[in-house]
């Protein structure tokens, strides 16, 4: 089913919402966590077919919704059975994964997908109960299999091949192409290579040279003609014979070839397959390209050449194939701050350079000042000349802010995240922890625009919770909004402000009769459409449990709409043309600060 049929299946089934809003205490505080309990979580696995055989070594992985607790894990012996004790009260999602076997989530109603979340149901338990009759079905894995032949036509060993599929980005909200984990194999003697334990969908099929990425010289007729002169020459003569003259000569290499046969990926077939199925015949050839040149001189901000500085390539512009990292080449700029990019293929890049102003650092001393430069270029196989001028690299400096009576949190456990949407490409800025005190600085900043969020852990035996609440980057709101960074800019200060007056949105979803419905995906999403934005803290998606409840907490007031779909494509939910198929059914929800409501919802 398409991510667009799950909405459309939505609003056929109606979509009754029967709003039962009743608020909770504003003053609950949430329950204490225990790292162990008395309840038990057992059951066992089985092939999904007609045998329903028992499953033996299968892996099962046992993990708090909440991730405030270690995951647990256990084996299935024999008979397929497994067993978890020792838990404390909570909701759980229960995992299983064998290869070649699809990683399989307790209560899944079809095969996920590449892309797709995993299609479980939590489940639910209370001190001392033993929930035992947990069955999980799990798949056989597809079978993608060729040849990949040499730019000779013939068969040809030790080819890197994989298989990708489109994903949404959570950074930009577009569609990227990305390659599935462990879908990867090389060729054999045979040029045969085979791809298994691959979940149903639709994939691109790629392949490189991976060993053989070294620039080729194509052999002209003056080469030719200049061994043959050296070969005739008497071996007495004093007169050797003159090089070839010209110009640079101009390279191949090789470059990622997706099927059926193409080096652009726009022009890439993809192909379907379904759950165990052995898709055969998916052969193509590796194919040479013309590659260039691009060479130039680092200058450092006193505008002498630099040396020693790292200088590389990153793709611009165009979507990425998930084989490109082959493709990136890089240099060091000599004493007289030159540097060459050899076999860059064609496509648009940015070319990036990078070094640190100091020597290695001592513990408790200032971190040196990294410089950096970008210079955007075009390559069409012709070489090219490209001067670099570093400049500084931005230091953003902040403190974390409390607003709330709980006892304060640990801050030296809070990360700091900054996410980076716009700017060159291939220049990341790390995340921090804040120091005790709650001051943190993010060095490496790069011009372009971010969001700046935290991730405060939960803590096992608290009594209150904190949540973020705002944070600016240089008097620019960095939470909802993207705050842009500019070269050259002087002090950036930020703040992260925390609250204790933290949200809940909890309910039960249960079909006509009053059962529950665990099999569907609830989202809930800002009414105003100009908050629907990628990465944005208002859309949130979660999986009723096997009883049928479910909990979104720490949402930032104001007004929601919370609606149920049969399957969601991973990220799908920042998507303004998802949503907007949603707002018909969606049950309108407003969540003030520091409030706690309940929102059962029915299907009818």
């Amino acid at each position: 089913m398409r991510p667009r049929d799950s909405v459309l299946v939505t609003a056929m089934v109606a979509m009754a919402l029967v709003c039962a809003l009743g608020a909770q205490s504003r003053d609950a505080a949430p329950n204490r966590v225990n790292m162990t309990g008395t309840a038990t979580i057992s059951g066992r696995v089985i092939v999904d077919d007609a045998s329903a055989k028992p499953l033996r070594r299968v892996t099962v992985t046992i993990t708090d919704v909440t991730g405030a607790l270690p995951a647990r894990v256990a084996v299935t012996n024999d008979a397929g059975q497994f067993a978890v004790r020792s838990l404390p009260a909570g909701r759980y999602n229960v995992t299983a994964s064998r290869a070649p076997y699809l990683t399989t989530p307790y209560g899944a109603t079809r095969v996920t997908r590449p892309g797709m979340v995993p299609a479980g149901t939590p489940i639910a338990v209370a001190e001392g109960q033993n929930v035992a009759s947990v069955t999980i079905k799990m798949a056989r894995g597809a079978v993608v299999t060729g040849v990949v032949r040499d730019v000779t036509g013939q068969p040809g060993p030790g080819f890197s091949v994989a298989v990708s599929y489109f994903q949404r980005s959570v950074v930009t909200g577009e569609r990227t192409l990305v390659q599935y984990v462990g879908g990867g194999a090389s060729t054999d003697d045979r040029g045969v290579y085979r791809l298994f334990g691959l979940p149903p969908g639709e994939y691109v099929v790629s392949a490189t040279a991976y060993a053989r990425m070294t620039d080729v010289v194509p052999t002209t007729d003056a080469d030719v003609q200049h061994a043959l002169d050296l070969i005739q020459r008497p071996a007495s003569s004093s007169n050797p014979v003159p090089a070839v003259p010209g110009p640079r000569k101009p390279t191949v290499g090789y470059v990622p070839v997706y099927f059926p046969g193409t080096t652009a990926l726009s022009n890439a077939t993809p192909i379907t397959i379904e759950a165990g199925q052995e898709r055969s015949g998916v052969d193509f050839q590796i194919q040479l390209i013309a590659t260039a040149r691009i060479e130039g001189t680092v200058y450092g901000p006193d505008r002498s050449p630099a040396a020693g500085v790292s200088v590389r390539v990153a793709g611009r512009g165009q979507v990425a194939g998930p084989m490109d990292f082959m493709l990136i080449v890089s240099s060091m700029s000599d004493a007289k701050g030159h540097y060459a990019l050899n076999g860059v293929a064609p496509g648009a890049y940015s070319v990036l350079a990078q070094v640190a102003s100091g020597g290695p650092v001592p513990p408790g001393a200032t971190a040196v000042q990294l410089l950096w430069a970008s210079s955007d270029v075009s390559v069409l196989g012709e070489d090219l000349a490209v001067d670099l001028n570093l400049e500084p690299a931005l230091t953003v400096t902040g403190r974390l802010a409390l607003e709330g009576t709980a006892p304060p949190p640990d801050f030296s456990r809070i990360r700091v995240l900054p996410s980076r949407f716009s700017g060159a490409p291939g220049l990341g800025t790390p995340t921090v922890f804040a120091a005790a005190d709650g001051t943190f600085t993010i060095p490496a900043v790069f011009p372009g625009g971010y969001r700046l969020s935290a991730s405060v852990p939960a803590v096992p035996g608290a009594t209150a919770s904190w949540m973020v609440k705002s944070s600016t980057i240089g008097g620019q709101d960095a939470l909802d909004s993207i705050a842009e960074i500019r070269s050259g800019q002087g002090a950036i200060e930020a703040v992260v402000t925390l609250t204790d007056r933290t949200t809940e949105i909890s309910g039960t979803m249960s079909d006509a009769s009053g059962r529950p419905a665990p099999e569907y995906f609830i989202i809930v999403f800002p009414s105003d459409r100009t908050l629907w934005v990628t990465m944005s803290r208002r859309i949130l998606q979660t999986r009723p449990a096997q009883d049928g409840k479910y909990t979104f907490r720490n949402l930032p007031p104001g007004d929601y709409l919370i609606a149920a779909v049969t399957d969601v494509e991973q990220g799908q939910w920042f998507d303004p043309a998802f949503l907007a198929q949603l707002v018909d059914a969606g049950a309108k929800v407003t969540l003030a600060d520091n409030e706690k409501k309940v929102q059962d919802i029915r299907i009818r």
